[in-house]
């Protein structure tokens, strides 16, 4: 395959789609950025509120943040 036919592969959107990718992963770090920034404001509150100790709170946390 030459050159111009490699070239001549690539769809013209390939622009378009990446800065809809850029645009998608902003996005997603803007949605989970925030409660990870935020985590330790709702530990004691939390706590307090279901009598849970802070290691049991760390659970939660660490689910969000594999998912």
């Amino acid at each position: 395959m030459s050159a111009s036919q490699a070239s001549a592969a690539i769809p013209a959107t390939t622009g378009a789609t990446r800065w809809g990718q850029l645009g998608l992963g902003l996005i997603c770090m803007m949605a989970i950025s925030s409660p990870q920034y935020v985590w330790t404001l709702f530990v004691k509150p939390l706590g307090g509120a279901l009598g849970a100790a802070p290691a049991a709170l760390q659970v939660t946390f660490s689910i969000m943040i594999v998912l």
